[in-house]
């Protein structure tokens, strides 16, 4: 029925208003400090229509954690998909990696900030860290196939697909913490050329040893 679907957008759009809300006190007050009636406020919702959505604050903080972890995972799974070339897709994924860490700056500080933080409930902190550890071997998973790609091609050396993988995020993650540890003072997608140089370095067949 026409009237359903209308009903059902709008109760999809209120809810990404909802966490769009939350997003914005919880980075700005942290999770202990920020109360639901704050979250309505900024939403512009009374209190019983959010909770018609999250039965509660820590319903709400592990929902804004793990959904914008799968957003985060699914736009650089489609920067992988531009080109062909296993090394285009690693440029592309290591260069969408951190223009959208720098653009999700307040994300990445409430992560930081309280992911682990004692504040937190013990069942909300071992949630997220289930959740995002899931997300991430996938997306561990996504970049072992384009190594494993490449191997296959000719074009990496024959590393163990996952360890390289891993050793990339490795990489990827000390910048990003260290961009955090110094209060966000310089540009983290400044760093985006070294990291690929340093990393396909050590990776990449050089293009006279190449399979022709």
């Amino acid at each position: 029925m026409p009237n359903s679907g209308r009903k059902e957008r709008e109760r999809t759009r209120h809810r990404q208003e909802i966490l769009a809300a939350a997003e914005n006190v919880f980075v700005r007050k942290g999770f202990f400090n920020t109360t639901m009636s704050e979250i309505a406020l900024a939403a512009e919702f009374g209190m019983g229509t959010i909770y018609q959505y999250f039965s509660s604050k820590e319903e709400l903080y592990t929902t804004l954690i793990l959904e914008k972890a799968e957003a985060i995972m699914d736009v650089l799974t489609l920067a992988t998909r531009k080109s062909s070339d296993p090394v285009d897709k690693i440029k592309d994924m290591i260069t969408e990696q951190m223009k959208i860490f720098e653009e999700s700056k307040g994300f990445i500080r409430l992560m930081a900030a309280e992911f682990d933080s004692p504040t937190s409930p013990e069942e909300t902190r071992s949630q997220l860290r289930s959740g995002v550890q899931s997300t991430y071997q996938r997306f561990l998973e996504a970049n072992e196939k384009i190594f494993l790609e490449g191997i296959r091609l000719g074009v990496f050396r024959n590393f163990p697909p996952r360890k390289m993988a891993v050793a990339l995020q490795g990489i990827i993650n000390g910048f990003v913490n260290e961009w955090v540890r110094s209060g966000f003072q310089e540009s983290l997608s400044g760093n985006t050329d070294f990291i690929i140089k340093i990393f396909l370095d050590s990776v990449e067949i050089p293009p006279d040893q190449k399979k022709k």
